[in-house]
């Protein structure tokens, strides 16, 4: 799932947190790519059937080792001044459903 951002500057921000609820058990990544053009991404269990918080820090993300693109800087410090979306994918074999709320950026 890609979903655009409203807002590309995330530089005051250092954490991205929505609250998520899978109809079962599953494993998530979230991805975004910044200014430099590398992807980083980040992942997380989830139990299922419950609504719980998921947060992001800039700090801790780090470049997505199974895909970069073409053109990423990767020896660049993330630069979040511009962000065009970010990217919810579950890794699971079976069908099922996510509730997601909003994603923020915030300190």
């Amino acid at each position: 799932m890609w979903c655009e951002a409203e807002n590309q500057d995330w530089s005051a921000g250092r954490v991205i947190s929505f609250r998520i609820k899978p109809d079962h058990a599953v494993k998530v990544s979230v991805s975004f790519v910044d200014r430099n053009h590398v992807a980083y991404t980040s992942w997380t269990e989830l139990q299922g059937g419950v609504w719980q918080p998921v947060r992001v820090s800039f700090a801790q993300v780090r470049p997505n080792p199974y895909f970069q693109p073409a053109d990423a800087k990767a020896d660049a410090a993330i630069d979040v001044s511009e962000v065009k979306g970010i990217a919810l994918a579950p890794h699971d074999q079976t069908s099922g459903r996510l509730a997601i709320s909003k994603f923020v950026v915030s300190e």
